[in-house]
């Protein structure tokens, strides 16, 4: 009866320490995703403040700046440089 309580027993704390470890492994995995997407956004932070001090250093301020863009359109350029021919040639043949 003896060796029964000690295999038991044996077998009790193997069986502990085994969902103990798969327990710790599930949960640091579930963990290092976290601890991803933290240092990502830590790094995103530091890097923008860094760029906004050294803009301040060299003076540059980004309100100094604006973005415009222009839709160009060929057909009206066209017709402008001909138009602009024949009046040229008009002026030309008055003169």
């Amino acid at each position: 009866m003896k060796k029964y309580k000690k295999f038991l027993f044996f077998f009790l704390i193997l069986v502990i320490i085994l969902l103990s470890f798969f327990l710790y492994n599930s949960i640091s995995n579930e963990n290092k995703d976290d601890s991803k997407g933290k240092a990502l956004s830590e790094i995103e932070y530091l890097e923008n403040k860094l760029e906004l001090l050294f803009n301040k250093l060299n003076n540059i301020e980004n309100n100094n700046y604006s973005l415009s863009v222009k839709k160009i359109e060929e057909s009206s350029s066209s017709q402008s440089s001909s138009e602009s021919s024949n009046g040229n040639s008009g002026e030309s043949r008055r003169k």
